[in-house]
């Protein structure tokens, strides 16, 4: 399948404007669809940004993971900022999941069962950063993405070499969705050259004044100097980012300069000397208070063909549970 686009009934596998209406839950879905699951936007952040610890099945079971409550869980806090947390330390994973999801039910009745597959599925994630770049004329600060493909049974793979009933037939935990890809250009995997270096740093400044905070700025993601993963990225406008105190987001963008810094360091060690540059050595070392490039500050709105709808949708979000 060749385009940008996806052949797909489904809302959730088109291209994913990051602007648009249907990004916001309300393009022929009605109002009740767009509520917030933020059950799912809590899972995921245990899954993700606590590292549960398979091996022993227990959240926080890393001491030196432990540090990264602190700057993990303030964008869920304000969701969930009248309730204490669970004693998460106490429960096994699943039932660490089920304690979290009884208190958010209690607080949220009625909550709707789409905020992930929204705004943290991996796929989606991808594609609405990469919406964001076609929307800006801006592909070049990235590795390009031709198009998507979600390949069906007996059309796009040898279903002997499958493991059929696992690769078609999604399960609970895969929430139903299909098996998806992104088409990109062939990449270099050399390291990069001072030459190609130099734009790492200009390019995320650039992300980042388009509202995407990539959240996975380490070294292995980068192929040929350009991104290649945004599987973790938030793009403007995203629940995640919203509400965020400013100390929290400059704590959140400080670790985002800081990967950078180290993945400069990183090839730096295997082939030619890299200058790291000098303002984002500043940034790194915490001197973000002149920082012009806030992903927080992209102008959505200007996407929204309703943009009064668009901040309802978002009061409605974040609205306070009657007493």
């Amino acid at each position: 399948m060749s385009g940008h686009g996806l052949s797909s009934p489904r809302a959730f596998l088109k291209w994913l404007k990051p602007g648009g209406n249907w990004v916001l839950g309300t393009a022929g879905l009605g109002p009740a669809w767009a509520v917030a699951d933020f059950f799912e936007l809590l899972k995921d952040q245990l899954r993700r940004l606590y590292f549960v610890s398979f091996s022993r099945r227990r959240v926080f079971a890393d001491r030196n993971l432990r540090g990264e409550r602190g700057a993990a869980t303030p964008a869920v806090q304000a969701i969930y900022r009248e309730h204490g947390w669970p004693d998460l330390e106490r429960f096994r994973r699943d039932e660490c999941l089920r304690a979290v999801e009884a208190a958010l039910q209690a607080r949220f009745p009625g909550i709707a069962q789409n905020l992930y597959v929204e705004y943290f599925d991996p796929f989606n994630c991808e594609c609405r950063a990469y919406g964001r770049l076609r929307q800006e004329g801006q592909a070049e600060v990235a590795h390009r993405a031709e198009h998507h493909r979600v390949p069906s049974p007996g059309s796009d793979a040898d279903e002997n070499q499958l493991a059929i009933d696992e690769f078609w037939n999604r399960h609970a935990q895969h929430r139903g969705l299909p098996v998806r890809a992104i088409v990109k250009h062939l990449a270099d995997n050399r390291d990069p050259t001072a030459n190609q270096a130099r734009d790492m740093w200009a390019d995320l400044q650039a992300l980042h004044s388009l509202g995407i905070f990539v959240r996975d700025t380490h070294a292995g993601n980068y192929m040929g100097a350009k991104l290649v993963d945004f599987s973790r990225a938030w793009t403007m406008y995203h629940p995640a980012m919203d509400q965020i105190a400013a100390r929290t987001a400059q704590e959140l963008l400080l670790g985002e300069v800081q990967k950078l810094i180290e993945a400069y360091c990183q090839f730096d060690s295997r082939a030619d000397p890299l200058a790291i540059p000098p303002d984002l050595e500043a940034y790194g070392a915490g001197k973000l208070d002149q920082y012009r490039n806030w992903p927080w500050a992209y102008r959505w709105r200007k996407w929204e063909e309703d943009g009064d709808g668009a901040d309802e949708y978002r009061k409605r979000l974040f609205k306070e549970p009657d007493a």
